[in-house]
């Protein structure tokens, strides 16, 4: 009977050992996960700032098109739309600098 008892207590611990190894590797799968997870939100946060750069340029590209159009249309260069294609010039090459 005592040394049934041992051999059930032997087991019991073994048990209880691989219950805790179990344990173990069930929490670094659980922070592994959790690292991919904040990884995969940085990247949606990366291609939704993206996202609006792209639209913002589009719209810029857009308006610059129109405004070739409108020149084009007239057959002339005004005042105005010399200003315009000047100015955004003077800030690109400004920004190329300031980046």
């Amino acid at each position: 009977m005592y040394r049934e008892t041992l051999i059930e207590q032997k087991k019991l611990l073994e048990e209880k050992q691989r219950s805790c190894e179990r344990i173990d590797i069930s929490e670094l799968m659980i922070e592994k996960r959790e690292a991919e997870i904040r990884t995969l939100e940085n990247k949606i946060a990366d291609l939704r700032n993206y996202d609006e750069v792209c639209k913002k340029r589009r719209e810029e590209l857009k308006n610059t098109s129109e405004m070739i159009e409108t020149i084009l249309a007239e057959g002339q260069i005004s005042n105005v739309n010399l200003r315009m294609i000047v100015r955004r010039v003077t800030v690109y090459h400004r920004r190329n600098y300031t980046d």
